[in-house]
């Protein structure tokens, strides 16, 4: 197969009848705009890293994969490395709704089957001639009548945390027509791993990629690189939500080289985590398979003691 543009290696449709060898996409790709020996990583303070994992819902490979400790699997589809986007924030969001408390005592419960009268006398001892009229009224049914009904006991109940998102937008002016279309593959890769994966058979595909999602102070691999959690805040396993290419961001066509590559391109990605964070005993957040790969037997009794409070 020939690509339709030299400087732009995409896949071309396969033609069943006339092409035998298919390629086949590998594993282990990188990608780094700026490159080294390019005068522009001079200015670049903060670096992104992106790497796309296939998908596992085995919570100790997740869990090793969120962790900063070198896991033993390179069997990674793409590694990013791009300039710290202008914006960098993180909403955490819980969700809320009205209802009736599932926690409540057992001296709550049993007060609210009881009828009006035995309540009445179970809630405190009626002292004073108002509390005997309160009760009579009870008794009756005048009470209603006055407006007087019981208390509400409906509250806002946690519904669970919305699942934090994670946006990056790039603005590149290539200088030469090499760099545009260095540039158009790293964003044609990046898109294609927002998409599910062929598995050879026509009624099944393949889960797309979680991503890990880090921040370092450095050119990626350079031996003084150091990871800057408190740029990134601690990105869990993601999933591409999704991407846009630009290749007019300056309002016109505007072109580089003999072939015309595009001179004014922006990518943009939106990330969200794949699963729900639990606020740990040392205070801060892990994901569902970081919790499930806890071993509870080597936390102190007094500690799970205080955990219930």
């Amino acid at each position: 197969m020939t690509p339709s543009n030299p400087g732009f290696n995409s896949p071309q449709p396969v033609n069943k009848s006339g092409v035998v060898e298919i390629p086949v996409r590998g594993f282990g790709n990188e990608w780094m705009y700026p490159g080294h020996g390019n005068a522009k990583m001079a200015s670049i303070p903060l670096w992104i890293e992106l790497i796309a994992f296939p998908y596992r819902n085995f919570y100790t490979v997740r869990s090793a994969r969120e962790s900063d400790s070198t896991y033993d699997n390179f069997n990674y589809y793409s590694r990013f490395y791009l300039p710290m986007t202008g914006t960098m924030k993180t909403e955490d969001v819980a969700q809320y709704s009205p209802g009736n408390t599932p926690s409540r005592s057992i001296i709550t419960k049993i007060l609210e089957s009881l009828d009006n009268p035995a309540r009445f006398w179970a809630e405190g001892t009626p002292v004073g001639s108002e509390s005997f009229k309160l009760f009579g009224e009870e008794f009756t049914g005048k009470a209603q009548i006055r407006g007087i009904i019981n208390s509400d006991s409906k509250e806002n109940l946690f519904g669970g945390m919305t699942f934090r998102t994670y946006g990056f937008n790039w603005e590149f002016l290539p200088w030469d027509e090499e760099e545009a279309n260095y540039i158009m593959n790293l964003a044609y890769d990046l898109s294609t791993l927002a998409y599910p994966g062929y598995v050879g058979m026509v009624s099944k595909m393949k889960h797309p990629p979680v991503w890990g999602i880090r921040c370092y102070d450095d050119i990626p691999g350079e031996s003084k690189m150091f990871r800057r959690t408190d740029w990134d805040f601690i990105p869990k396993l993601c999933v591409l939500q999704g991407v846009r290419t630009n290749r007019t961001k300056s309002g016109r066509v505007y072109t580089v080289g003999s072939l015309q590559s595009p001179s004014s391109i922006s990518i943009s990605a939106t990330f969200v985590e794949i699963e729900p964070l639990i606020r740990f005993i040392d205070g801060k957040l892990y994901s569902r398979s970081e919790i499930k790969d806890v071993d509870p037997s080597w936390i102190p009794d007094d500690v799970k003691q205080n955990l219930f409070i």
